[in-house]
């Protein structure tokens, strides 16, 4: 019902007001369609199962006392789940905003839009056609295939999202970006879509291409076209992550499968102490489903128990991206390489009010004023 009303709309939108502006057309309808997933299903980061699940792993922290006193019934339970100084704190309401920002106008930052699953799995199998004739076709679909294959497609995907993520921290120019997600202040499932617009172009690319390995020997081997694997009517992903507490990794309700667990699958406990500024935590717990590639190349931390976090950038004395236009613009200045030397260059040619504007929009820090004082270079 609710897809049919949201057909109708776009309808009346595009013959009445937005036909004739594309590009805005796009966005609007991008926007209906995030604030609808959720209960359509459709193109969505918090499908309705995946948040019911989510409340029944909160509802399980709390109601057995797990580093919480319960206290007030289901009302305290639920004051607990969403209370209201997290979700009105600034940097919370800056992931409302770019979270819809990102869903309707996002694409324009969208540079490697023709890399993506399809156009990667068409390579591949044009190349596995080139090098082994044509597709042999040979196994049929059971069951078990279909499980099977299933798994390493989220192997793959979790794969390749743990090395983009380690680039991310190790390569200045891909961190100006992911600080965006990094700056955040307090943790609520939104905070999960506060990404900037480039680096889901680019991870998103990245992924395709380790998908890809999977799927194209798989339609090169298999007969009749490739099914996904549900569970109850939904997608299996969908009901994995949710079981494992993906909403929950950008909370503050701590959830933790212990160590021995943790060494294989990634807990909520793990991502939140990811966003810590502690310095043990410094680029540890970088995978998203498996903790193993942590474990296997050194950037796992295994919590001994709750420890109080604080999150943000670490080293940054004021928040970088305190409004919409800064996380959408102030990581194209960063990603800049030597952007102090470049205005000491256009202040020596124009005039040094070029470098008071910089530090008056926070493009560069302010020059010390203590004699014989280094100047603070470009992170």
């Amino acid at each position: 019902m609710l897809l049919d009303a949201l057909v109708n709309l776009k309808a009346w939108l595009h013959t009445t007001l937005l036909g004739p502006l594309p590009l805005l057309e796009r966005g609007v309808f991008q926007i209906l369609d995030f604030l609808t997933g959720p209960i359509t299903g459709v193109n969505t980061r918090m499908h309705w199962f995946q948040l019911l699940e989510t409340l029944m792993l909160a509802a399980f922290v709390y109601f057995t006392g797990r580093h919480v006193v319960p206290k007030g019934g289901w009302r305290g339970f639920l004051a607990y789940c969403f209370p209201k100084a997290m979700y009105a704190h600034p940097s919370a309401k800056l992931d409302y905003k770019l979270a819809i920002l990102n869903a309707g106008f996002g694409f324009l930052f969208n540079v490697t839009w023709r890399i993506n699953t399809v156009v990667a799995t068409a390579a591949f199998l044009a190349g596995l056609t080139w090098l082994f004739g044509p597709p042999a076709q040979l196994i049929e679909w059971t069951w078990p295939w279909l499980i099977g294959i299933t798994f390493l497609v989220i192997v793959a995907e979790d794969l390749a999202s743990y090395i983009f993520h380690y680039a991310e921290h190790k390569i200045p120019f891909l961190w100006a970006f992911h600080k965006v997600h990094h700056s955040a202040e307090v943790l609520t499932p939104i905070t999960a879509m506060r990404t900037h617009p480039l680096e889901y172009a680019l991870v998103g690319s990245w992924r395709a291409i380790f998908i890809s390995a999977v799927l194209a020997p798989v339609l090169y081997l298999f007969t009749g076209p490739l099914s996904d694997l549900h569970i109850l009517g939904i997608g299996a992903f969908v009901v994995i992550h949710g079981a494992l507490g993906l909403q929950l990794q950008h909370s503050h309700i701590w959830l933790s499968f212990g160590p021995t667990i943790e060494r294989f699958i990634y807990s909520p406990a793990l991502h939140q102490i990811h966003h810590s500024q502690a310095p043990q935590h410094q680029d540890k717990n970088l995978g998203v489903t498996f903790a193993i590639w942590d474990w296997m190349f050194g950037t796992l931390y295994l919590p001994k128990g709750p420890e109080q976090l604080t999150f943000g950038v670490a080293g940054e004395a004021r928040q970088p991206h305190a409004s919409l236009l800064a996380a959408w613009f102030r990581p194209c200045w960063d990603a800049v390489p030597m952007r102090d030397k470049l205005v000491d260059v256009n202040a020596r040619l124009f005039g040094n009010w070029v470098r008071e504007l910089a530090v008056r929009f926070d493009l560069i820090a302010e020059p010390p004023t203590a004699p014989g004082s280094a100047r603070p270079a470009s992170q």
